[in-house]
């Protein structure tokens, strides 16, 4: 659960790394270099991805394999800083995008969509409908509270971020909550609990994401040391 609903609170991190390209770039002569082809071996992550869309090219109205393509491609657009997954996203989606009501899942991954490429308002949307038809849905809320958290809605942020104890995330309501803190005034305070959280043995061994925003808080903070390490 914390991988999936976590990786909706990096959106900050998107903001920086996921741009959608707006206009065409056609090179002026052969000497321009377009891209620099990948060092690194796959790994599995990437096999599985391309094993995913492999079989979804076989079957491309099959919704969990699309959605699964959609997942894998968002998670890899925010490893590798590549805008062109987001593509790949909403490619794998098509079926279903245009429908006039489409199934729930399809709307959240589209509202995480929306959120990586800056369309915050269109994706506050789909989260209203989301959350209209379910509203236990965790992830759904998270989302919700970081997009309010960029556009500077702090009260509405924390509202969503309380909302979340009770659906059994209380792991990241604590986390959003000091976020929060550390953004209208209260970074020390908000530094601390961060830290308390990351420091508890119950955390689990995977806690980059925490170190990412310790380190944005960090920053923000003028403690650049602090934050690079």
């Amino acid at each position: 659960m914390r991988g999936s609903l976590w990786m909706s609170v990096l959106v900050l991190l998107d903001a920086s790394g996921a741009h959608a390209a707006t206009d065409q770039f056609v090179p002026l002569d052969d000497t321009v270099v377009v891209e620099r082809l990948r060092e690194r071996p796959l790994d599995q992550t990437d096999l599985a991805f391309r094993a995913a869309r492999a079989r979804l090219r076989t079957a491309p109205t099959l919704l969990p394999l699309a959605e699964e393509v959609a997942q894998r491609s968002i998670a890899l657009a925010r490893r590798d800083g590549d805008p062109r997954h987001i593509g790949v996203a909403y490619a794998a989606l098509t079926p279903w995008l245009s429908l006039a009501d489409p199934p729930v899942t399809v709307r959240l991954l589209r509202a995480t969509l929306l959120q990586s490429v800056h369309q915050f308002e269109p994706a506050l949307g789909e989260l209203e409908e989301v959350l209209r038809r379910q509203p236990r849905n965790a992830q759904a809320w998270l989302i919700r509270a970081t997009i309010l958290q960029v556009l500077g809605r702090y009260a509405e942020a924390q509202a969503s971020c309380e909302r979340l104890p009770p659906l059994g995330a209380s792991f990241y309501a604590q986390a959003c909550l000091a976020e929060l803190s550390s953004l209208t005034g209260h970074a020390s305070e908000g530094h601390a609990q961060l830290a308390a959280l990351q420091a508890n043995p119950r955390v689990g061994t995977d806690v980059r994401w925490l170190s990412l925003v310790m380190a944005e808080m960090e920053e923000r903070m003028g403690d650049f040391g602090a934050a690079v390490r």
